[in-house]
């Protein structure tokens, strides 16, 4: 699993069993997500366009 870095892009995993390392998977893919928002908000809210 590559590390995860608020200055790059993460990519999601595709994991598709519904085990233990699903849940983890499904929580990886949450918490990506969640970076790509908050990296993507703080480089608008600098220009003035983001809210949160």
């Amino acid at each position: 699993m590559k590390a995860v870095n608020l200055g790059k892009h993460n990519e999601a995993i595709d994991w598709r069993r519904n085990d233990e390392i699903g849940d983890l998977v499904k929580e990886y893919n949450k918490m990506v997500a969640k970076l790509e928002d908050k990296c993507r908000c703080t480089g608008q809210k600098r220009k003035g366009r983001c809210m949160a």
